[in-house]
């Protein structure tokens, strides 16, 4: 059954690869989302929307790489990291995905208890 599920939901962010509505992060989290599946755990949709729209609206200008419409977007690693972290919690997200994410995401969590979004900077809650 996690296999059909895994295949579905590969099928779907593929079809939006091909159209252009999908980024290269979220081809690698999509990829994250299966290998969860398979292990029992889940990495909701909504995180891995949040997580592209974070990483697009942080896009450090000093970025030199972009593909077509701009759809490379490369952000401070700890900043997503502790966005990530804290959105994944916000949506109760397992405990089991919440590990994963501390480990396959680089970076630190933050900068000195901190991260920016945008203007804005945003205190990391223990």
């Amino acid at each position: 059954m996690i296999n059909k599920i895994s295949n579905h939901a590969f099928e779907a962010r593929y079809k939006g690869i091909r159209s252009g509505l999908i980024t290269p992060l979220g081809v690698s989290l999509m990829h994250k989302k299966i290998n969860l599946l398979k292990k029992g755990s889940l990495f909701p949709d909504v995180l891995i929307n949040e997580m592209e729209e974070y990483a697009q609206r942080n896009e450090l200008l000093d970025s030199n790489v972009y593909i077509q419409d701009n759809s490379i977007h490369k952000c401070c690693p700890s900043c997503l990291k502790a966005h990530t972290l804290a959105k994944a919690r916000e949506l109760e997200v397992e405990e089991d995905t919440i590990t994963y994410l501390t480990k396959f995401l680089k970076g630190e969590i933050g900068h000195n208890g901190y991260y920016l979004d945008e203007d804005e900077l945003i205190k990391i809650e223990d």
